[in-house]
């Protein structure tokens, strides 16, 4: 009876940081949505100004290397061979496969210099397959830094990147597994690799690659897998192997530096 009112207890609590994360969700989708309104379409080349360059996609500037702008006074961007400033990114994403596992999940990704960039993926899942026995629910982040060889922040790159994720797992055999009393993540990190390209005709969508792989400490209960089922186990154990695949659809909006400082517009 005991057991049974703490697993009872461990789901209501499961239940609120789900609703917790929901919001947290919806919060970020809001903060990208003034950027989204501001997003404009393929500049003419024409009719482009100097002033206007921040907004426009990376093929309309010089294929010379990028330095940063030491007189910008923290202004988020970075200036060509021939001093013209070069947009920062914000760049938005999903991972197309991991909806198919139905985990909703969002990224945001901003360029910091030339050649690096932090990115935030955020994975999220309530579900059940179908059936109460069969499931992979989680709450997981893997945030990385990445280096690009390329100074526009584009094509191959690596990272470094931590992790964590709270997890409930049946395989719809005897056996469910979550993270110890549902509050004992797992944690670790490890390295990675990826390529970004983009997509024909459309100057602001990507589609980029990547996969990584790293060592996680585990700490998790075992239940029989019904409803209601009382804890059976407990185990530890060290994770290592793949903990990141991603084919995500990417779309990108260009960071105006602040017309006020110097640096800013040219």
């Amino acid at each position: 009876m005991i057991k049974g009112v703490l697993t009872l207890e461990g789901k209501i609590r499961i239940h609120r940081a789900e609703m917790l994360i929901s919001r947290a969700i919806f919060a970020m989708l809001a903060l990208l949505a003034p950027a989204a309104a501001q997003a404009t379409g393929r500049p003419d080349n024409a009719d482009m100004e100097p002033g206007d360059s921040m907004s426009a996609p990376k093929e309309y500037f010089h294929a010379q290397p990028y330095a940063y702008d030491s007189d910008c006074h923290d202004c988020p961007c970075w200036t060509d061979a021939e001093g013209r400033p070069v947009a920062r990114r914000i760049i938005a994403k999903t991972n197309i496969p991991a909806w198919g596992l139905l985990w909703q999940n969002a990224a945001v990704e901003i360029d910091i210099l030339p050649h690096f960039s932090f990115e935030l993926p955020v994975y999220w899942s309530p579900y059940d397959y179908g059936k109460r026995t069969l499931k992979f629910r989680t709450f997981s982040a893997i945030p990385n830094f990445r280096y690009w060889p390329s100074a526009d922040n584009d094509g191959f790159f690596v990272d470094i990147h931590g992790g964590f994720a709270y997890y409930n797992v049946a395989l719809g055999g005897d056996k469910r597994y979550q993270d110890h009393d549902g509050d004992t993540p797992a944690l670790g990190g490890g390295i990675g690799l990826g390529y970004r390209f983009r997509l024909p005709g459309a100057p602001r969508w990507k589609i980029e690659l990547a996969l990584g792989a790293g060592v996680y400490a585990l700490d998790y209960d075992i239940f029989e897998n019904t409803r209601n089922g009382l804890i059976t186990d407990r185990r530890r154990r060290t994770f290592f192997g793949i903990d990141n695949f991603a084919v995500s659809l990417c779309y990108e909006f260009y960071v105006r530096p602040r017309p006020d400082r110097k640096g800013g517009t040219r």
